[in-house]
């Protein structure tokens, strides 16, 4: 059983690197996707947890610095890279259209 457990540890350790560089290859799509796929599922977190109400007992300031901290932190640095893609590398949105 302890050759079986390690066997499985280290084929699940080893297999992580190839799925998350292949199967998370949206930039293989287009350029621009990744900074869009991060973005959305912050907002529809941090939406959903607006509604739930997990933060109830915490003070107003630490409530939206938990609800709006994570999802503002990761639109900010899609919106920087995909400036970054437009003014280094002529990428946009409007590009893809035209391939």
């Amino acid at each position: 059983m302890i050759v079986v457990g390690v066997w499985i540890i280290c084929f699940t350790f080893r297999s992580m690197l190839p799925a998350v560089g292949r199967v998370l290859r949206a930039a293989d799509v287009h350029e621009l996707l990744p900074p869009i796929l991060s973005t959305v599922p912050a907002w529809e977190l941090a939406i959903t947890d607006l509604f739930l109400g997990d933060y109830g007992n915490a003070p107003l300031a630490v409530r939206a610095l938990f609800l709006l901290g994570a999802p503002a932190s990761v639109a900010l640095l899609s919106l920087w890279e995909a400036r970054r893609l437009r003014t280094r590398h002529g990428i946009t949105l409007r590009g893809a259209l035209r391939r």
